[in-house]
């Protein structure tokens, strides 16, 4: 991963190197040094493992802002959510009556 594309990956997720760095439980000097150019003395290459430990807690911190998002929207206007995309059984039974 290079630094500009973890950058990037961390300014979409709407993180700042503090945020990630304590998803990571790394210091965020480690994350800067990460995202410093190659050139830079300050420029520290990211491990393989941790390589795959960002992109795994992002992929993660994505999904419960979803949850988070589709939660909010629920309550704050409930009339246009029901129960039924939550509980697929529920579906199931009510297109088996009708048929």
């Amino acid at each position: 991963m290079e630094p500009e594309e973890l950058r990037k990956l961390r300014i979409a997720h709407g993180l700042t190197p503090a945020e990630l760095a304590q998803m990571l439980h790394v210091s965020p000097q480690e994350v800067l040094s990460w995202e410093a150019p190659k050139g830079s003395p300050h420029h520290v290459e990211i491990e393989p493992e941790s390589r795959r430990r960002i992109l795994r807690q992002l992929a993660t911190f994505r999904g419960r802002e979803k949850e988070r998002h589709l939660i909010a929207t629920a309550y704050a206007s409930p009339k246009r959510f029901s129960a039924q995309p939550f509980v697929p059984a529920l579906a199931e039974r009510e297109l088996a009556s009708v048929a």
